[in-house]
Parts: C-alpha cells; sequence; structure tokens
C-alpha cells in the first residue's frame, strides 16, 4: 500500500531541483535495501527527478502519494511524448526568480540523458529491465533510464493492489484454469489504463510485458500471468531470480 508519510518540506510551495532528485532517489529505494549507484540508477534517477520537477512545478498541492504515482507513470507512457513533453517544458521559463536555478539543473540533466549511452555490459546488469538487450549495442542514457523509472512506478502501483503478487517476481503463464501452459519469464513493463493512472478508472492493467528466457518479449493480456515467489518455482523450471 501507499503509505502516507509526513512531507519534510510544503507540498503547496514550487518544487526545486534537489528536492525532485531527492524524491526521485526515494523511489528506487524504496525497498530500503543498500544500493550500489551504476550509470542505469544515475539516468533514472534523473528521469524521475525531471518529470517530477516538471509535474509539480506549482508544488504536489497535496495529491495523494498513490495520485503522484500515477501520474508520473501517465506521463511516462510513451517514449516519444516523454521526450517531447520534457523538451517543451525545459524550452518554457516555468520557473523564474529564485527557482531558474532548479531550472538550469534540469536542463544540465536533459543534456546529459541526451547525450550519454549505456553499455550492454551496464544495462544487462538490470536484467528485469533489459534481458532483450544484453550483449546487444548501448543505450541510450534517457530510454535506459525511463525503462527503470517505469517499472520501479509499476511495482508501486502492482504492490497496492490486487496484483501485489506480480511485483517483481518470476512470472508463469496460467491459461483461464490456471494451469501452467508457458516457461518462467520476468514482468518487465505493464500496460495501463490512462485513466487508471489518473485514478478516474479502477480497472487495472490491460496488459504485461514479459521477457523470456530465450530473450523473446511477449505482451500479454490481463489474466494470462500469476506470481511466483522466487522460494516457491517449480522444481522442474529453471528459476529466473
Amino acid at each position: 500500500m501507499f503509505e502516507e508519510k509526513p512531507e519534510t518540506v510544503s507540498t503547496d510551495a514550487p518544487m526545486g531541483w534537489f528536492q525532485a532528485e531527492w524524491a526521485a532517489r526515494q523511489y528506487l529505494e524504496q525497498d530500503g535495501s543498500p544500493r550500489v549507484w551504476t550509470g542505469l540508477d544515475r539516468a533514472a534517477r534523473d528521469v524521475l527527478a525531471l518529470t517530477l520537477l516538471l509535474t509539480y512545478v506549482d508544488g504536489y498541492d497535496r495529491e495523494s502519494i498513490r495520485g503522484r504515482v500515477g501520474r508520473l507513470r501517465h506521463r511516462m507512457s510513451s517514449d516519444v511524448l516523454w521526450r517531447a513533453w520534457c523538451a517543451a517544458h525545459l524550452e518554457t521559463p516555468l520557473l523564474t526568480g529564485p527557482h531558474e536555478e532548479s531550472l538550469a539543473r534540469a536542463s544540465r540533466a536533459w543534456q546529459s540523458l541526451n547525450s550519454t549511452s549505456l553499455s550492454p555490459t551496464e544495462t544487462a546488469a538490470s536484467d528485469r529491465h533489459f534481458p532483450e538487450w544484453a550483449a546487444r549495442s548501448p543505450l541510450p542514457a534517457w530510454s535506459a533510464g525511463l525503462r527503470v523509472a517505469r517499472g520501479v512506478l509499476d511495482s508501486r502501483l502492482l504492490a497496492a493492489s490486487d496484483r501485489a503478487a506480480l511485483s517483481g517476481r518470476a512470472i508463469l503463464l496460467v491459461d483461464e484454469e490456471h494451469d501452467a501452459v508457458g516457461p518462467l519469464g520476468r514482468l518487465i513493463e505493464v500496460v495501463w489504463h490512462p485513466e487508471h493512472l489518473l485514478g478516474t478508472d479502477p480497472s487495472g492493467p490491460l496488459a504485461y510485458r514479459v521477457a523470456l528466457p530465450d530473450g523473446a518479449v511477449q505482451l500479454l493480456p490481463e489474466g494470462a500471468l500469476f506470481g511466483l515467489h522466487a522460494d516457491r518455482l517449480p522444481s522442474s523450471q529453471p528459476s529466473v531470480s
């Protein structure tokens, strides 16, 4: 569930870059485990911080944590639209006066995301998000960071729903009778209905993008998946943890 914690700053005040960066780190460190910050992590942090800053330039206005996560995920649903949205907002002086420095820092992060590439070695280290690209070509930092950021927000949304068993777990493909019909895979992305993300439709996910052990990626409808804990994987199947 989304735990509502007291804010350390006023949520009605304009958001600054350091506040956005701090919030982004909290999303990435949500499991509480120590984190070694790689180039991939930094790219995801900058993607989240940019989206936070440009979405909440005037403050959270007391929006719930669930509302924020859904709104951020909605912004990131399309690679093309997210890039165009960021570029348009960074070209417009949304932050003026004492907040101009935040816009300058955001612009530098944007330039870094667009001028940096991550090697196959760096992306393969996060095989949950990049199984299909392991040992292939480099990826732009913005693209790699956006994929990880989407996965992080998907996990938050799934964990707060009746589909929590799918969050961050090995996936077994099942039929309508819940009999296994496919190999184990790994959930890499959820396809959401826009109205669900914006809180106006409780219907949940539309489909799931799943990576299979052979590197293939399938888009599967709601109801075709079953989440498994790593310690409960069938002995006849190889673990994908």
